[in-house]
C-alpha cells in the first residue's frame, strides 16, 4: 500500500485523497524537463496535475514567473493545494479545479511551457477505487481532447512534454501532427539497462519543426539498483539519494 505522503529535500507531498500516488517515473519526468527560455519569465501549464507534484518540481528546479496547475478531481485539487501552500513557492503556483478541456474553451492565455502525466489506460476494468479509475483511466482525457488543449494554449515558441508509454506516445504523436505540433525532442525510460522493452517516452513538442533528437534513460542497472544517472538526476530531490 502506498504511503501517505512523500517526503522530498525540499517539500512533502501528501496523497491520501489522490488517485494517482507519487511515481518513480513521475518523478524521473519532473527532473528531466528541460527548456532553453529564459526561466524567470517562463509561465508554466501543468495539465491533470494530481498532488501538485510537477508543479513544485518545476518551481524548484525552474524559478518560473508562473505555474498553473489544472486538475479536474476535487479531492486531488485540495490536496495538491495544501502541498503548494505548505511549500516554499506558493506565491508562483496557481491550481485550478476544473477540466482542461473546460479551461481551454475558456482561457486565451499562451504559455511558454506546458507539462502533461496524462492518464492513459483504456478498455481495462475499472479500479473500484473511484480517484484511482479517474486518475489512470483516460475516460475523462482523450488524447484526441489533450492535443486540441495543446493547439489552443501553447505560444508560438513554446514547448509541450509528456509522459506515457510507447504506443500512447506514437498515437498522441500522430494527433499534435494534425495540429501542426511537431516532436522535437525524446527520451525512452527503461526499467532497467538489460530490459529491452522500453516502459515509458518523455516526448517535447514544437509549433516549430526541428531537426528530432533521441536518447535512453535507465532508471536501474542490471543489479536492480538506481543507475548514477538516475542519482545525479534526482539527488536535488530524493531525501536518501
Amino acid at each position: 500500500m502506498a504511503n501517505d505522503f512523500f517526503q522530498f529535500k525540499q517539500f512533502r507531498i501528501n496523497q491520501g485523497n489522490c488517485g494517482m500516488k507519487v511515481t518513480t517515473e513521475s518523478c524521473v519526468f519532473g527532473a528531466l524537463i528541460a527548456t532553453e527560455k529564459d526561466t524567470g519569465s517562463l509561465k508554466i501549464l501543468d495539465i491533470g496535475s494530481g498532488t501538485g507534484l510537477l508543479s513544485l518540481m518545476m518551481a524548484q528546479r525552474l524559478n518560473p514567473l508562473t505555474i498553473l496547475g489544472v486538475e479536474l478531481d476535487t479531492d486531488a485539487y485540495m490536496e495538491s493545494s495544501s502541498n503548494v501552500m505548505a511549500s516554499p513557492w506558493q506565491d508562483c503556483i496557481k491550481l485550478v479545479n476544473t477540466s482542461i478541456q473546460q479551461f481551454s474553451k475558456s482561457s486565451s492565455e499562451k504559455f511558454d511551457l506546458i507539462i502533461s502525466n496524462p492518464p492513459f489506460f483504456k478498455k481495462h476494468l475499472q479500479p473500484s477505487d473511484v480517484k484511482k479509475a479517474r486518475a489512470i483511466h483516460a475516460d475523462m482525457l482523450p488524447l484526441e481532447d489533450l492535443a486540441k488543449a495543446i493547439a489552443g494554449l501553447l505560444a508560438e515558441s513554446g514547448e509541450f512534454q509528456v509522459l506515457l508509454p510507447e504506443y500512447e506516445a506514437a498515437v498522441l504523436q500522430e494527433l499534435l501532427k494534425k495540429q501542426k505540433i511537431f516532436l522535437c525532442r525524446s527520451i525512452k525510460v527503461y526499467n532497467t539497462t538489460s530490459n529491452k522493452s522500453i516502459f515509458r517516452v518523455i516526448n517535447t513538442y514544437s509549433f516549430q519543426k526541428k531537426s528530432q533528437s533521441v536518447r535512453n534513460f535507465y532508471m536501474r542497472d542490471d543489479q536492480n539498483q538506481y543507475t548514477d544517472e538516475f542519482i545525479k538526476l534526482l539527488r536535488p530531490f530524493y531525501l536518501h539519494l
